[in-house]
C-alpha cells in the first residue's frame, strides 16, 4: 500500500523549484569544477533547474574533466525537497551507471574537484526571504532533441517502446536498498494522495470527471495489483525525458513523417520499485 513507503512528500502549494540568480550558473561551475563557462542556456525542467553549459577548454584548476566535451554539459540544480535526501541521489547515480554498463544510454555523472558526484550548496533566496540548500551536479549532455520536439509517428513510438522494454529488462538485475523504501507522489501507487491536490480544480465538471477517474482506478486496478510484476522502474518515461535523433535515409519524406531512434533517457528522479506496467 502507498502508506507503507515513507517519503518526504510534496505538499499542496509548496514551492520547491530553485530560485537562483543568473550568476549562480558560472559560479557553481567555477567553484565546484574549476572551469569558466563560455556560454549557457536554461533547459526545460519542472521542479529543478537545468542548464546546458559550454566550458572553456583552456582554463581549469581541477582534474575533474580530462577532455572537455564539445557537446557541453548539463548543470542540474535539484529542487529543495529532493535535495534533502542525498542518499536517494546516490542511488539514482548507481542505477544510471548500472544501465550504461548494460548498454542503455544515460547521462554520465561528472565528479567535482573534491571527487564527489554532487555538492550541497546554500543559496540566499531573496524572493522568499530565506536561504535554501540544493544538490548541484554536472552531467554529460546527450546530443539530440527531446521527443516533444520531434514528429509523433508510429515508428518512433515503437522505438520508444522497445527502448523502455530493454531498459526495464536491464533493471531486473539491479538492487539498491534505497529503492526498497522510497516512493514518490508522482507514482501511480500514490493515486490516493491526488485528492489532496484537487483544490486546484475549480470547474465542478472537471472536478467530478477527475474524481470519477481516480475512483475507477481504485475500483478496477488496485484490486489486481497481485497480478502485476514488480521491479525497479524509471517512473517518468515521457516526451520530455527521451532524447531522439532522426533515422537516416528519410530525405524524401516531409519532416512531419520522419521517424526517430532513441538516443538516451534523462531524469531518474522518479525511479522507484513499483509495477512494471507503470
Amino acid at each position: 500500500m502507498a502508506d507503507d513507503k515513507p517519503m518526504d512528500i510534496l505538499k499542496p502549494g509548496e514551492i520547491i523549484k530553485p530560485v537562483l540568480p543568473d550568476s549562480a550558473v558560472e559560479d557553481f561551475v567555477l567553484k565546484l569544477y574549476g572551469f569558466h563557462v563560455k556560454h549557457w542556456k536554461e533547459l526545460n525542467s519542472y521542479h529543478d533547474k537545468n542548464y546546458h553549459v559550454f566550458l572553456n577548454t583552456v582554463e581549469s584548476d581541477g582534474p575533474c574533466i580530462a577532455r572537455v566535451s564539445p557537446d557541453g554539459y548539463v548543470l542540474k540544480v535539484l529542487n529543495s525537497l529532493e535535495s534533502k535526501n542525498p542518499a536517494l541521489t546516490e542511488a539514482q547515480h548507481s542505477l544510471m551507471e548500472f544501465l550504461r554498463e548494460k548498454g542503455i544510454k544515460t547521462q554520465r555523472i561528472i565528479r567535482n574537484k573534491s571527487g564527489s558526484t554532487f555538492s550541497v550548496e546554500t543559496v540566499d533566496n531573496n524572493k522568499y526571504d530565506d536561504s535554501r540548500s540544493y544538490i548541484v551536479r554536472l552531467l554529460s549532455y546527450i546530443p539530440g532533441e527531446i521527443f516533444h520536439l520531434m514528429p509523433y509517428v508510429p515508428k518512433t513510438f515503437y522505438n520508444a517502446g522497445k527502448f523502455a522494454a530493454a531498459m526495464h529488462n536491464a533493471m531486473k538485475d539491479f538492487q539498491h536498498e534505497m529503492f526498497e523504501s522510497f516512493s514518490t507522489v508522482w507514482s501511480l501507487e500514490e493515486i490516493d494522495r491526488l485528492t489532496d491536490f484537487m483544490f486546484v480544480i475549480k470547474d465542478s465538471a472537471d472536478h467530478h470527471l477527475i474524481s470519477s477517474v481516480i475512483q475507477s482506478f481504485k475500483d478496477n486496478v488496485q484490486p489486481k495489483y497481485d497480478m502485476f510484476t514488480r521491479g525497479i522502474i524509471h517512473g517518468d518515461i515521457s516526451e520530455q525525458n527521451l532524447i531522439l535523433a532522426e533515422l537516416p535515409n528519410q530525405d524524401s519524406l516531409p519532416r512531419e513523417q520522419r521517424a526517430s531512434e532513441i538516443r538516451g533517457i534523462l531524469d531518474f528522479a522518479h525511479a522507484n520499485k513499483s509495477y512494471h506496467i507503470y
